[in-house]
């Protein structure tokens, strides 16, 4: 996902702690491999200056998400400025339907081929940035729709919040953070979507959630408990009972995709009313669905789809 981007930033460790002058990398022994510096650990804080990388190897590990080489400790590459920045930015500018729709497109790229820590570090910058806090606030006081086309993002936001992922989060942001997700579902309830497609959208949003939560070993109790209300809405709501309907419904979902979360939200396919509702008599053929999310930076996602 990033190796069209790795070329573009400069990957910098968060200390500012400069190289003790030697020219050779302890991990490549080469000597032209640019500015040597410590690695950011994730949880190890007695760190010795000798577990450092030059420029070259850094954004190779950032690339292929690589551990310390000499303790096995996460590596924090909190400062990907360039794929932050550009999410942020979306988020302020989006405005069309399918473009807030991939703004969990974009995040699941990302989930799913960082760690567990980056993962966090990038939550608490989005929940903590002045102009996003501001934009969303603006949206959750005027009950905007652009939350519930956006809401996968939001709600994966506040599922980490809630489960007590993210515990350092000052009350107030921690609250529009709920706000925020809650905002998202509801509009979506008052209006059933306003269109199947929509409904379809909401409930692939959802699970693209949880299947990135699973990806990166998160808790998931909190976005299931989401995704569940969400497919009864749209199991019980107006566009279950005519088939072209329901056709429409399923024109937006993957069925590989939501059988993958039948087990952890509904107890299994047999219990899925979305499975039962839109897919009849296909469930338990997902495994074979054309385009089901093969290609090789999405392999950790596929293994949470497949598990």
């Amino acid at each position: 996902f990033f190796s069209s981007n790795i070329s573009s930033i400069a990957v910098t460790s968060m200390s500012e702690e400069e190289s003790d002058g030697e020219d050779e990398c302890p991990l490549c022994l080469g000597t032209s491999g640019g500015e040597i510096l410590p690695l950011e650990h994730a949880h190890n804080t007695k760190v010795t200056m000798e577990h450092k990388a030059c420029e070259q190897c850094r954004r190779q590990m950032l690339e292929y998400g690589h551990r310390c080489p000499w303790c096995r400790d996460e590596v924090v590459w909190r400062m990907i400025w360039g794929y932050l920045d550009n999410l942020k930015k979306n988020v302020s500018e989006a405005s069309k339907p399918d473009d807030l729709a991939d703004l969990m497109a974009q995040w699941s790229e990302f989930e799913v081929t960082r760690t567990k820590s980056d993962v966090k570090a990038f939550v608490r910058d989005m929940l903590t940035d002045v102009n996003i806090s501001m934009h969303l606030r603006q949206a959750v006081e005027g009950q905007k729709s652009w939350l519930r086309d956006s809401a996968g993002l939001w709600c994966r936001f506040w599922g980490m919040v809630n489960d007590g992922e993210l515990p350092d989060l000052s009350a107030d942001e921690a609250c529009l953070s709920e706000r925020a997700a809650e905002v998202a579902l509801s509009v979506f309830m008052n209006s059933g979507g306003g269109a199947p497609e929509h409904a379809g959208a909401m409930y692939s949003q959802l699970c693209a959630a949880l299947l990135c939560a699973k990806a990166s070993s998160s808790s998931t109790t909190t976005i299931c408990e989401m995704t569940k209300c969400v497919g009864e809405a749209i199991a019980c709501g107006p566009y279950s009972k005519r088939r072209g309907n329901q056709l429409k419904v399923r024109d937006r979902l993957i069925q590989q995709v939501v059988e993958a979360c039948s087990d952890e939200v509904w107890g299994g396919v047999d219990q899925d009313p979305i499975l039962q509702t839109f897919f009849k008599g296909a469930a338990g053929n997902a495994r074979n669905a054309p385009g089901a999310l093969a290609t090789p930076r999405r392999r950790k996602l596929d293994q949470c789809i497949a598990s």
